[in-house]
């Protein structure tokens, strides 16, 4: 069922954000400059990413070649062609090729307004440049995709919204080859995150004995003592079933730790395209997920030695890994933040899920 008239106040509220975003008073700003106090916890790069999105999706939802115009006046602007090609929470700018090529080649009303070409082209730059893993992002000795910098601090994110634009764009690729590439390149990284890698962990919460048993997360912690919060209490409360934890280190080594929000905290940004990988998963493939294959104690039998993966600590000072140095504060302030800032990209892969169940819908 359609409830046309909540639509039509929710598309309503969407033009006017908008209009007021670049139409402020004081002109447009990074939000740590308007709100100094946050300048050192969570910063932000750039706006125009954000604003092109907002562009593309209202440009799809009125058929508003006027919309999707302004979203490419973005692009140009904010020079986002020369971005990093890491999708995350801060940087979206990755995703406005594969949706503009989405948007142009979805709709006759589109089609003609911009050349699909131009996009196809920075799409493509852009996701062959993953698919080759030879810089900015290589895979690690297991096979994570890892952008040194945007992977350091959760380095799932990059990864499954890396594999999200891949399975999102294939079927508008250019040749047969890239479409094979792109869906092979996806799989290798949803089967990683779902266990195939070396410590043998699905790292989604609650699907598996081998999954983490200790999510950075307050409300499943069901602890009081902060600064105890690994042993307080020993065993959390309750299983936040379903959430992805921030993931592995560049080796491949994860230590499941409560107090290490770099690696077990829980996001909505790399939550959400683990629902689009999921979906095309079952869409398209009959097997199992791997970690069905994953017998109890494969985890404990690969964690590394330690009690705890170094720079966790953060109230030891670490020379070599300042990103990891965050007060207990801080780290608080992170993960609020973090979900804060993630709801564009929540947004996105409900929205990249809903096409695809769309699309699978007209091929039957």
């Amino acid at each position: 069922m359609v409830n046309s008239t909540y639509s039509n106040v929710l598309l309503t509220h969407s033009r006017q954000l908008l209009s007021f975003a670049v139409n402020a008073t004081a002109g447009m700003q990074l939000y740590q400059k308007a709100v100094p106090q946050i300048a050192d916890i969570y910063a932000s790069s750039s706006y125009y990413d954000d604003l092109a999105l907002a562009s593309i999706f209202l440009g799809i939802a009125d058929s508003s070649s006027t919309y999707l115009q302004l979203a490419k006046t973005y692009w140009d602007k904010g020079a986002l062609s020369q971005g990093d090609i890491a999708l995350t929470w801060d940087d979206k700018h990755s995703a406005i090729p594969v949706l503009m090529v989405e948007a142009l080649t979805s709709s006759s009303s589109l089609s003609s307004t911009q050349d699909v070409n131009v996009w196809k082209t920075a799409a493509e730059k852009m996701l062959d440049r993953i698919v080759a893993a030879d810089g900015p992002g290589r895979l690690t000795s297991g096979g994570l995709l890892y952008f040194d910098g945007s992977s350091d601090a959760a380095s799932l994110n990059p990864a499954l919204n890396s594999a999200m634009l891949l399975i999102k764009y294939a079927n508008l690729a250019t040749t047969d080859s890239k479409s094979k590439d792109y869906l092979t390149f996806a799989k290798l990284q949803l089967d990683y995150v779902l266990g195939s890698n070396p410590m043998n962990m699905p790292y989604v919460v609650g699907v598996n004995p081998n999954s983490p048993q200790n999510p950075h997360s307050a409300p499943a912690s069901g602890g009081s003592d902060i600064g105890n919060i690994n042993t307080s209490p020993m065993q959390e409360a309750y299983v936040l079933y379903g959430a992805v934890v921030g993931g592995p280190d560049k080796n491949d080594n994860f230590w499941d730790e409560r107090r290490d929000w770099v690696q077990t905290e829980v996001a909505l940004d790399y939550n959400a395209p683990l629902l689009t990988l999921v979906a095309w998963k079952v869409a398209t493939d009959g097997n199992d997920p791997f970690y069905t294959r994953l017998q109890e104690g494969a985890y404990a039998a690969n964690r590394p030695d330690g009690t705890s993966r170094p720079c966790s600590n953060p109230d030891v000072y670490c020379p070599n890994n300042d990103p990891y140095s965050f007060s207990q504060s801080e780290q608080i302030a992170v993960g609020v933040i973090l979900g804060l800032g993630a709801v564009a990209i929540l947004l996105m892969g409900l929205w990249l899920t809903y096409e695809w169940q769309k699309s699978l819908k007209k091929g039957e």
